[in-house]
């Protein structure tokens, strides 16, 4: 990971439950690939302070290996086209404002962070709505995985198939979701490490 950049303390100190997951969203589109291939479409639903927005933005300003078809897109209900200030940062930026179950969509997607509406109903339409977006490999983000009186625990933990876990690095967690199907690798892949230690036999 690039070095972590000093303007990101302020966003995930004022971040709330999002703020412990600010230097994992600015990590993932520093690094992040999909076998060989980096990152070209983000979409985060559910920007309100634009915590993890500005955590995607600050990554892919910093990424090393610049992709220039690289973006994020945001989606919420409310007018939140202002929590961008920095004009380097909103080259990379398109805010849509509306319902995401609405909001028109035709992209395949790298990263999906599913943050809007709480409701069981709302995570379920939006997971069902973008989930056929996702790549092969990408990887599906829900927030608050973690709290028992959300819609969004229930939806995680009884529907999701695919390989997941939750990080409790707020009380909140956010869920992680591999969008793989089995097999999950290929063992005529699998390499040994250090030369002379035949490891995963």
């Amino acid at each position: 990971m690039n070095k972590y950049p000093v303007e990101l303390n302020k966003v995930k100190d004022k971040g709330a439950n999002m703020g412990g997951f600010v230097p994992l969203l600015y990590s993932m589109m520093t690094d992040y690939k999909n076998g060989q291939k980096g990152p070209r479409t983000v979409l985060d639903i559910g920007v309100r302070w634009g915590t993890s927005t500005l955590a995607f933005l600050h990554g892919i300003k910093d990424r090393e290996r610049k992709n220039k078809y690289l973006k994020l897109y945001s989606m919420d209900i409310g007018d939140c086209s202002s929590v961008v200030k920095d004009d380097e940062l909103k080259q990379y930026w398109e805010f849509m404002q509306g319902d995401s179950k609405t909001l028109p969509w035709d992209k395949e997607i790298d990263i999906l962070l599913i943050d809007g509406d709480h409701s069981y109903e709302g995570v379920k339409a939006d997971y069902e709505r973008f989930e056929p977006f996702v790549k092969e490999g990408g990887v599906i983000l829900l927030h608050d995985v973690l709290w028992a009186h959300k819609g969004v625990v229930r939806f995680f933990w009884d529907e999701i198939k695919y390989p997941k876990s939750a990080l409790p690095l707020s009380r909140s967690g956010l869920g992680i979701v591999y969008k793989k199907n089995e097999p999950y690798y290929n063992d005529d892949l699998i390499r040994y490490g250090h030369e002379g230690i035949k490891q995963g036999k």
